[in-house]
């Protein structure tokens, strides 16, 4: 039996995993019996958990049988466990306790299926329905509420359109006495540097990874376009708009895909990212931020599209307006 233990470090989990990815995907083991150690997980999200399930369960693939250990804290009914983080990976699952006095309010691993609705509008009407739901789900005012169904509809979109796969995985976290929320949306599509190398030839991947953060670049789709003045039409905004919108909430913007993840913040009122070499087959997505910060969702994203659409207009080849529904001109179904 070959061994293999992960860990990441009180407060730092969701960088941290970048650290268990790396040792995942490069665990050389192949028709072996493997024992996972989590005893040293010190903290986990909602985006580490999903990643880190994800990529268990695609490397378990290559392996003849996994067994593991639980972290220490981690009782019958623990956090990972209510979660549905041992579940996502295939462990078999346990008798857990889902009532009401578990604090915070959350929304557990969920897999949304793309499932034709018969037409392309029919499918983002779709998307649209599902993202009030999860939204809804956090229980905000409609304001926050309205802020936090746009990070989903324009992630889980970003999916649909460009990851080559039928299928993508939720998760969040509110944590009260912090005001302070996590979203995390991950595939096991194509990732971005697939998706991307079909306009831009010859480009490094990291490189690629940045034309996805600039808006009016990564305007491609799996499928048929609609219409330009259609309320979702695909402008290459998406990640861009969300990214801009978790800093101006205090938080925290997180892109990882193939061999890279980007980590966006602010410092001294500047952006600031950060590159980490890593590994993960898809692509996953955190978004974090502050929930008393007394922002006015319909001005900041006024504010935010005028500066991505001058932004745009830097680069050969982008679009130079963003679509309504990554602009925020659509009426959101609140």
């Amino acid at each position: 039996m070959k061994r293999l233990k992960l860990s990441n470090k009180i407060y730092k989990g969701n960088i941290d995993c970048f650290k268990s990815l790396l040792n995942l995907y490069d665990f050389n083991c192949k028709n072996e019996e493997v024992l996972l150690d989590l005893t040293n997980i010190k903290e986990v999200n909602p985006f580490n958990m999903l990643v880190l399930a994800l990529a268990i369960r695609q490397c378990k693939k290559n392996w003849f049988k996994l067994k593991y250990i639980t972290p220490y804290n981690e009782k019958t009914d623990g956090y990972m466990q209510y979660m549905g983080f041992y579940e996502t990976f295939g462990a078999p699952i346990r008798e857990i306790y889902k009532g009401d006095r578990r604090p915070g309010r959350y929304i557990c691993i969920k897999k949304l299926l793309f499932e034709s609705q018969g037409s392309i509008q029919n499918d983002y009407d779709m998307i649209d329905r599902e993202t009030k739901k999860l939204a809804e789900m956090l229980q905000f005012d409609s304001e926050l509420e309205e802020y936090i169904q746009y990070c989903f509809f324009e992630m889980i979109r970003n999916v649909y359109e460009h990851a080559g796969t039928n299928c993508v995985y939720v998760c969040a976290q509110y944590w009260p006495s912090h005001h302070l929320v996590e979203l995390a949306i991950a595939d096991e599509g194509c990732g971005i540097k697939k998706a991307m190398e079909k306009r831009f030839k010859d480009i490094s991947e990291i490189e690629l990874m940045k034309y996805a953060m600039t808006p009016g670049l990564s305007a491609l789709s799996n499928h048929a376009y609609l219409d330009k003045n259609d309320c979702y039409g695909n402008s290459g905004y998406g990640l861009y708009m969300t990214k801009e919108l978790a800093l101006a909430y205090q938080g925290v913007f997180i892109l990882s895909s193939g061999n890279y993840a980007l980590h966006y913040t602010i410092e001294s009122n500047k952006e600031k990212v950060l590159y980490y070499n890593t590994k993960f087959k898809g692509t996953a997505i955190s978004i974090r931020f502050k929930t008393d910060t007394n922002i006015n969702f319909n001005e900041v994203i006024k504010e935010k599209v005028a500066k991505a659409e001058e932004e745009s207009k830097k680069f050969n080849g982008a679009i130079n307006k963003a679509s309504k529904s990554s602009g925020g001109k659509r009426i959101f179904n609140i």
